[in-house]
């Protein structure tokens, strides 16, 4: 469900840019400014942003309340500002991690612990990607929405069935294809007692983000987007401001639907013992995420490139003695589209200029000097480490 923050917010935001520029021309020059992302977003070419949708805690009678909820969902987008692209990981909710300050657990706990950021912080280190923003979304917020744009049409692939009173979760729905109201698309979202678990889960809500982007097409829609966007103003907390948000709705306003690519997070189902008790978790699968992070972090080729720099796997090393230093020069590279395989400390710290050491032979480390503003790379043979650039960051970083 928290997709629909970046999915739907971006949407509804390029709708009311267009419906004041209309009516509104004194507004017209300041929104273009808005929706320069080279003023809203100076040197940025990559922008990772955390999705959260989190539920509700029922009483025995069941009164809502939010003290410890969690987040039901955990999605990273990937916004490619220059090549106008976006992508979304999905992250198992029952994903086992290390919590600063509160051991182990299951990554949808990391909220109810210390909120959006501690969240950002749980994923940042289970995947090394940072993340520049959050978008939280409320349980109710994706009834609200696919009401207020009159439901949606979705395939059901088969009857579900489930009751859950603690949870204040009921799920009735039959196979086939339907118009679902709000309450019947959120529960075909949170539906994942089966032999599919969160993973099913995951593709229905993929299924309903792409069928709330369809009906944002029909001018019956957009007719009524005062209404659409006081639900996203009562269901929706970021950190993004507003010229941010305009921003990235212009930039991304051309986006297809059919273009979006989804990512989900190998795991693998795994038990742990925790003081006399047996608890079920998922790991990530060690091969196949990290296949799917390299797909995912993939750099757009470009037309103006001799070579796709998004085939290279890049280490950063500290050489310098001043802590952090690798991991800004890290940042750099991956804001401008490189897989960064590792972030480390260098063989001694006494480098007093950068290094870039180029492990392929074919003169690829160039494309890492010119972001770094080097002027020549050393060549040597590959190394046993397997990455295809080496960047030892000196003193002068």
């Amino acid at each position: 469900m928290a997709i629909l923050g970046i999915g739907v917010g971006l949407f509804v935001a390029l709708r009311m840019e267009q419906r004041y520029t209309d009516h509104e021309p004194k507004w017209e020059t300041s929104m273009r400014v808005a929706f320069d992302p080279q003023s809203i977003f100076p040197d940025r070419d990559l922008l990772y942003i955390l999705i959260l949708g989190t539920d509700y805690n029922y009483t025995n009678r069941d009164i809502m309340y939010t003290k410890n909820s969690r987040s039901d969902t955990m999605i990273l987008a990937r916004l490619d500002l220059r090549n106008k692209k976006l992508r979304l990981l999905s992250i198992p909710r029952d994903t086992r991690v290390q919590i600063p300050g509160d051991g182990n657990d299951r990554i949808n706990s990391a909220y109810a612990i210390g909120g959006p950021h501690l969240s950002e912080t749980v994923v940042q280190n289970l995947i090394q990607i940072p993340i520049d923003y959050y978008v939280r979304i409320k349980e109710e917020g994706l009834k609200h929405l696919v009401d207020a744009i009159g439901g949606i049409d979705v395939d059901v692939e088969k009857n579900m069935d489930y009751d859950d009173r603690w949870g204040n979760l009921h799920i009735h729905l039959k196979k086939g294809f339907q118009h679902l109201n709000g309450e019947k698309s959120a529960e075909y979202s949170r539906f994942r007692h089966d032999e599919t678990g969160d993973y099913g889960r995951i593709e229905r809500q993929q299924k309903v983000v792409k069928a709330i982007q369809k009906r944002f097409t029909d001018p019956a829609v957009l007719a009524d987007i005062p209404k659409i966007v006081q639900v996203a103003k009562d269901n929706v907390e970021t950190d993004l401001k507003f010229t941010q948000l305009f921003a990235l709705a212009s930039i991304f306003k051309s986006t297809r639907i059919a273009s979006v690519q989804t990512f989900t997070l190998p795991t693998i189902p795994k038990d742990y013992l925790e003081g006399r008790y047996w608890v079920s978790y998922v790991d990530l699968d060690p091969g196949q995420a990290q296949k799917t992070l390299g797909e995912f972090t993939l750099p757009e080729p470009t037309a103006s490139s001799n070579a796709n720099p998004s085939l290279l796997r890049v280490e950063v090393l500290n050489g310098s003695g001043i802590p952090g230093k690798a991991q800004e020069v890290a940042e750099r590279l991956r804001n401008k589209g490189f897989l960064v395989a590792r972030v480390g400390n260098a063989d001694r710290f006494d480098y007093t200029e950068t290094e870039i050491v180029d492990h392929t032979g074919q003169g690829e480390g160039e494309s890492v000097a010119k972001v770094l503003q080097r002027g020549s790379t050393l060549s040597v043979p590959q190394d046993p480490r397997q990455v295809d650039i080496t960047v030892i960051v000196g003193r002068d970083e």
